[in-house]
């Protein structure tokens, strides 16, 4: 297996393509990208030649033992809806909360999506991601990356906004 990746200790790799791909294969070496952080990486090619022989006995075992277990039709799963009761118990509270402080929560939690969400492909995986020297140069603000399209981004700032009732 092949050591972990000196960046984000990942094991996992993709294969890579190009001239540079095969100008390292002349010499024993795959040239591989990390899964997790997309760092080139030099692997032996013994390695991966283990790596795949390794992949493709655990798949060859795993359908022999598939075949060798029947599969059974699951039994219908009834559910049935949990019944509300009829009357709710009174319960005293401490303090009331105003409509307008709940939808203030909600738009909180909306603007700190948007905040962190990517702007290529939109989604709100997103991860802290180190600055670099060009990043501080340019006085950008802190930077995020996108686990979805692993595009940088400067993480934009969440204004905190009142608003009297």
């Amino acid at each position: 297996m092949a050591k972990p990746c000196a960046q984000c200790r990942s094991r996992s790799t993709r294969p890579t393509h190009g001239w540079k791909h095969h100008l390292v294969k002349i010499f024993g070496w795959r040239l591989r990208r990390c899964a997790r952080c997309r760092r080139l990486r030099l692997i032996p090619a013994a390695v991966v030649r283990a790596d795949r022989a390794a992949r493709i006995a655990r798949y060859r075992e795993q359908r022999r033992l598939a075949e060798l277990i029947p599969v059974e039709a699951p039994a219908p799963i009834l559910v049935t809806p949990p019944v509300a009761p009829l009357v709710t118990p009174l319960v005293a509270t401490a303090s009331v909360v105003a409509p307008s402080a709940v939808a203030n929560d909600a738009d909180a939690e909306d603007r700190r999506e948007r905040s962190s969400s990517c702007p290529y492909c939109g989604t709100a995986k997103t991860r802290p991601s180190p600055r670099t020297l060009w990043d501080h140069l340019l006085l950008r603000n802190r930077m995020m990356r996108c686990d979805v399209c692993w595009r940088r981004f400067p993480r934009r700032k969440v204004r905190q906004t009142t608003q009297v009732a």
